[in-house]
């Protein structure tokens, strides 16, 4: 006879998450205008992830949009997909409507091995937290 055991997963067994928010920028200011941020908790290695917007704000999903982040320790990654970098702006189909050209992150932000952003979350507090970043640097020639 063969016995099977069902695991149900309930909310109450999902640690607390807290909502974190904030703006990821350069150093001058200007906002990361697109990608998405993710926080990895050092303690329950769990992920929180949120969109990026032009002016830089994000907002963290872990379980349900919006929720946050679980208090702690977080690594930080940054993720920008599909950017090119150009020298001047682009036009749209002879509309004369121009758009900036894109600044693109560090790769290095993107990866959780070379990654220097860190961050606590609080239970304690409303976490707002601002995180800056640079772009690759210049080739030389």
């Amino acid at each position: 006879m063969a016995t099977y055991i069902g695991l149900v997963v309930g909310c109450s067994n999902l640690p607390p998450t807290y909502t974190v928010s904030g703006r990821v920028a350069f150093g001058d200011g200007a906002p990361v205008d697109s990608g998405t941020i993710e926080f990895r908790s050092v303690e329950h290695g769990l992920n929180a992830r949120g969109k990026i917007s032009p002016d830089g704000a994000y907002e963290l999903t872990t379980f349900r949009p919006g929720d946050g982040a679980v208090a702690g320790e977080h690594q930080v990654i940054v993720v920008q997909h599909l950017v090119v970098e150009t020298a001047r702006p682009v036009q749209h189909g002879g509309t004369g409507h121009a758009h900036k050209p894109h600044r693109v992150v560090d790769r290095h932000y993107a990866s959780y091995q070379d990654t220097p952003l860190a961050c606590s979350v609080s239970s304690q507090a409303d976490n707002v937290i601002n995180l800056e970043v640079e772009s690759p640097p210049k080739e030389t020639p």
